[in-house]
């Protein structure tokens, strides 16, 4: 599990959390701000997470690897 709020440095450069994501806002206020549905942006994340853990699995030597789709999408129980 990820946080879902920004995470900056304070007056002594501390991390601290900030406001939320984008991808928290309403589906309303993302159109607003010309932004994809929060459907679209996880799916985006998803497919850039399977990229990063594939390059670095594949790094590492080791044949294992991650698939950004769902069991359903993946055709599995």
């Amino acid at each position: 599990m990820l946080t879902t709020r920004k995470v900056g440095l304070d007056a002594n450069n501390s991390f601290v959390f900030q406001e939320k994501i984008d991808l928290e806002l309403s589906s309303t206020k993302r159109k607003q701000l010309g932004l994809d549905s929060t459907e679209k942006e996880i799916m985006r994340i998803r497919q850039a997470w399977e990229q990063i853990a594939n390059t670095q699995l594949e790094r590492a030597g080791l044949a294992a690897r991650i698939d950004h789709r769902s069991y359903k999408e993946q055709g599995e129980n």
